[in-house]
């Protein structure tokens, strides 16, 4: 019984124990585990403390990246606008904002790329590279740098992923990379998110993005044209001339946007051979033709630039005349030419300034008229016959001339005072319209010459041209008076002014080979007459008054100034009348002009600057008897002119007339003359070019009653 007592206390004991120990190692359990989620609780804690530390580095390392890029953009736009004290500041401010970030160097390597110094240029990105190898950027930089360098397929490799960048000039860069290396299915894209960037984006100078701009949208358009094209020559090559025909002239209406019609087609034995493209302004691109075996091409009046598609044409003759193109879309380098065998090259009124490309070529037709060529050295040796450089003013050396075989010349416009560039030649055929040549014709003596053109010009006298087999005449404002040196010519057509001629009309009756007579009226209207007719015409006085037995009643300001009054606002309908007060006009002597260097007045003075577009003159004039002959008036004008006696309409003219000429007034103007007080009031408007105008009134002998019987002409 004891013993059971005394078990029984000591299992009490145990069990106190281990309720004890229970305890306790629950307690220690929640202690530690206490302990424990604290600890995990505190490196969440550091944990996040870091981690946001991190991101507040990061984000502070992201807003000095914007802030530097900011000042690299900054600096940029201040280069492209020629401000570089700013932009060097505003690349300083890049470097300082954010430390070892590449937009400094960046900037200051467009600084180099804006001055088209791409050695430093490259330097300049590989080293922006250097710290962030992942700037887009200056990747796109280097690889237009690159490319300037003349190594296309290492600056190609160079263009990085640019899909994540919102920089039009980083993208343009790349686009024009690509398109130079012919990667047109990467570069459109490029070049496309480049624009659409460029026109929302306002950072840049008005001029100088709408340059880039234009640049990019031409760049584009022809990547746009050439990707349409690729596999065009593999896929016409081997189809009929006339399918081939067809299938060019639809693929040229959808890359330039509207439909081209070709002309002049011509197939020989099986090969299309000849083409026109006429008079489509919207017509740039060219490169359906690339591969077609063409021996002739005529491109006339359509903004064509690149001539790419021809390189490897056996072409013999090739046109490109660009009249009403405006001058940034005319053609420029004709390099594509090289190695041609052409004999006909005719670039009329484009930007063309280099021949060297026709070095070596057997030319025999050369038109480089109203170009940009200053150098004919490329053309020594050529068997040249025909050779037209009219408006081509810059070329200053043409020595080259007496070296070729030339025949025929068109020279106008060149600013020429006489033609001894010629002297020893055997010209059959030479326009030198619209030249001073004050010096003459001397140079011509001897010349065989059939043709000749010396229209608005100053040639005094025909003298030197004595004997010579001429055909062909233009004297249409000149000073020629004296027809006298055409006798015994085979002339069989001339233009001519016939109220300026006071010798020799008698000589030019007398040639039995005359077939027409042009009869310059002014610069605008001029009627061709049969001989027969033109005599009739002339001597019943319809063509002017000679200037040999003219009275002069009012004086032009050819020899002595004479004082008008003149008003360049248009004035009341009343203007004309003889009793209007044209006292608050401004007073001043004749003539009345504001003259350009190409444009020749014979005898006229200006003395008084005219450069609107109107103006209206009134000068009053006393007569002492009233004219019993016939009443005339003596101008010069250009351009458009009313001329009015007392209130009526006395003469009008449209275009312009260079020299002095007399025409006869209406009848209502010479019978509104009086003896004593008299007004002559003009009105005289300038569309374009030069601008001048004098008048004065002369009188006539009557009108013979009869004209006499023409003389035959040997028709």
């Amino acid at each position: 019984m004891k013993l059971v007592k005394r078990n029984k206390a000591v299992s009490v004991s145990i069990a106190a124990a281990a309720v004890i120990l229970l305890a306790v190692g629950v307690f220690s359990y929640i202690r530690i585990t206490r302990e424990r989620n604290v600890a995990i609780s505190e490196r969440q804690v550091a944990q996040e403390q870091r981690e946001a530390a991190v991101a507040a580095r990061q984000k502070e390392r992201e807003t000095a990246l914007a802030a530097a890029r900011r000042f690299a953009m900054q600096a940029i736009r201040a280069a492209e606008g020629g401000r570089m004290d700013e932009a060097g500041r505003r690349a300083r401010d890049a470097d300082e904002v954010a430390l070892n970030s590449p937009w400094g160097i960046y900037a200051r390597a467009m600084f180099a790329s804006v001055k088209h110094d791409y050695k430093t240029a490259a330097e300049g990105f590989r080293a922006a590279l250097k710290i962030d190898p992942n700037h887009a950027e200056s990747a796109a930089g280097l690889a237009e740098a690159t490319s300037m360098t003349g190594n296309l397929e290492e600056a190609a490799a160079l263009v990085p992923n640019l899909e994540s960048i919102d920089d039009w000039r980083a993208l343009t860069r790349a686009g024009q990379t690509l398109y130079k290396a012919e990667r047109l299915k990467e570069c459109v894209p490029i070049l496309k998110r480049g624009l659409d960037l460029l026109r929302k984006q306002n950072d840049t100078a008005v001029v100088n993005r709408n340059k880039v701009l234009a640049e990019t949208q031409e760049m584009y358009d022809h990547a746009a044209a050439k990707l349409a094209c690729e596999g065009f020559e593999e896929r016409i090559k081997n189809l009929p001339p006339e399918e081939q025909v067809k299938r060019v002239e639809a693929k040229l209406s959808e890359i330039n946007g509207r439909e081209v019609r070709l002309k002049n087609v011509k197939v020989e034995n099986g090969v299309w051979t000849e083409v026109g493209i006429e008079r489509h302004p919207h017509v740039r691109f060219l490169y359906p033709l690339k591969g077609l075996q063409l021996q002739k091409l005529f491109l006339r009046m359509i903004p064509v630039r690149d001539l790419t598609p021809l390189r490897g044409m056996p072409l013999r003759a090739f046109h490109c005349i660009q009249f009403g193109v405006k001058a940034e879309e005319e053609l420029r380098d004709i390099t594509s030419l090289k190695g041609m065998e052409l004999e006909e090259l005719r670039l009329e009124h484009t930007q063309v300034s280099d021949l060297t490309v026709v070095k070596g070529m057997r030319l025999f037709v050369l038109d480089i008229g109203e170009s940009c060529v200053s150098d004919l050295s490329p053309l020594e040796g050529m068997p040249l016959r025909e050779f037209r450089f009219g408006s081509c003013r810059r070329i200053k050396d043409f020595g080259v001339l007496k070296t070729l075989p030339l025949e025929k010349v068109d020279c106008s416009s060149m600013a020429m005072k006489d033609l001894e560039i010629f002297r020893g030649c055997h010209l059959a055929s030479l326009n030198c319209a619209q030249n001073p040549l004050t010096s003459g014709l001397g140079a011509l003596k001897g010349m065989p010459l059939e043709f000749l053109n010396i229209s608005s010009s100053g040639v005094p006298d025909l003298e030197p041209l004595r004997g010579m087999p001429l055909k062909h005449l233009y004297l249409r404002e000149t000073l020629v008076s004296d027809l006298s040196p055409l006798e015994g010519m085979p002339l069989e057509e001339i233009h001519l002014a016939p109220w300026k001629i006071t010798k020799g009309m008698d000589t030019l009756r007398s040639i039995r080979t005359l077939r027409t007579v042009g009869v310059q009226h002014n610069a605008s209207v001029s009627d061709p007459f049969t001989a027969d007719d033109f005599w009739r015409e002339h001597d019943r006085g319809g063509f002017g008054f000679s200037m040999l037995n003219v009275t002069i009643l009012i004086p032009t300001s050819q020899d002595v100034p004479q004082t008008w009054r003149y008003t360049m606002q248009k004035p009341p309908e009343n203007w004309t009348q003889p009793d209007f007060d044209s006292s608050g006009w401004s007073e001043g002597p004749g003539g009345f002009g504001a003259t350009a260097a190409y444009i020749v007045y014979p005898g006229a003075k200006i003395q008084t600057d005219w450069q609107t577009s109107d103006i209206w003159l009134i000068r009053e004039f006393t007569l002492s008897r009233l004219p019993s002959g016939r009443v005339g008036a003596l101008i010069c004008h250009d351009e458009d002119t009313e001329v009015y006696i007392n209130g009526k309409l006395a003469y009008t003219a449209r275009g312009y007339a260079t020299g002095y000429c007399a025409f006869p007034v209406s009848s209502e103007a010479a019978s509104a003359l009086k003896a004593g007080r008299n007004v002559l009031a003009v009105h005289c408007r300038n569309r374009e070019g030069g601008q001048f105008v004098d008048v004065g009134i002369v009188e006539a002998p009557p009108a013979p009653a009869s004209a006499p019987a023409s003389q035959p002409t040997g028709k």
